[in-house]
């Protein structure tokens, strides 16, 4: 679910839970969130601010809108390649237009970015070793 949590005028806390978004990628979702948060409210922000974005790419399950796989149509045949392929590309475009925005509003100037990984490579995610854990791997 995506969660919109804020505190409303009175100073009241509120949980908000946004259903009506359902069906849309969260990767586009969050990276347009963030993208209106920094052509909107943020714009003109002079006192520092910080923006946790956590991509849920490439967790499963293993899901992508068409348009990214079928970047992949002519060079990748195993259709679960495919699909975590078109995960990364669409990670990395939702970043490409995050830190457009970031430029494109002068917040650049003054800002931090940082990237993070929050575990280790996947070695069974497409049927076979895509990646290496080493020298970490077993413990």
């Amino acid at each position: 679910d995506f969660r919109h949590d804020f505190t409303n005028e009175k100073g009241d806390f509120v949980d908000d839970v946004r259903y009506d978004l359902k069906g849309q990628y969260s990767t586009e979702l969050y990276a347009t969130y963030v993208q209106d948060l920094l052509t909107g409210k943020l714009k003109d922000q002079e006192e520092p601010f910080f923006i946790y974005m956590a991509f849920q790419n490439v967790h499963g399950p293993h899901m992508v809108p068409k348009r990214y796989i079928d970047e992949y149509t002519t060079h990748i045949t195993d259709p679960k390649q495919k699909i975590f392929a078109a995960m990364v590309s669409a990670m990395d475009e939702a970043i490409g237009n995050i830190t457009a925005t970031l430029e494109e509003t002068g917040l650049s100037e003054n800002t931090v970015v940082v990237f993070s990984s929050d575990n280790v490579g996947n070695v069974n995610c497409v049927g076979h070793v895509t990646s290496s854990n080493y020298p970490y791997r077993g413990g």
